[in-house]
């Protein structure tokens, strides 16, 4: 069955927990160990990190008999949100990690 996409509160606050929370944490480790680590380590890391969640958590939803129409929409919110963090992440990170 379709089901039309919405922005529920639990595609919402998980979207924002993976764009923006995790990314900040780990934003944060860094910058305490850049020393630690060359800048292209430290740039390849953050940047892995402030992506959104891939398509194939779709195909796993379907092998694994879960639901793939809540993980798409998980998706479609993830990718909707991350236009606007990626490129204030990469700023963050230009700026104050290498």
């Amino acid at each position: 069955s379709k089901e039309e996409f919405k922005f529920n509160s639990s595609n919402i606050t998980i979207a924002l927990n993976r764009l923006i929370l995790i990314p900040l944490i780990l934003f944060i480790l860094s910058y305490f160990l850049k020393d630690f680590f060359s800048k292209e380590v430290i740039g390849i890391f953050m940047i892995v990190n402030v992506m959104p969640v891939s398509i194939i958590s779709v195909s796993m939803a379907i092998r694994f008999n879960s639901d793939p129409e809540l993980a798409a929409q998980h998706v479609v919110t993830n990718h909707l949100i991350s236009i606007i963090t990626i490129p204030v992440f990469i700023m963050l990170i230009k700026f104050f990690l290498l």
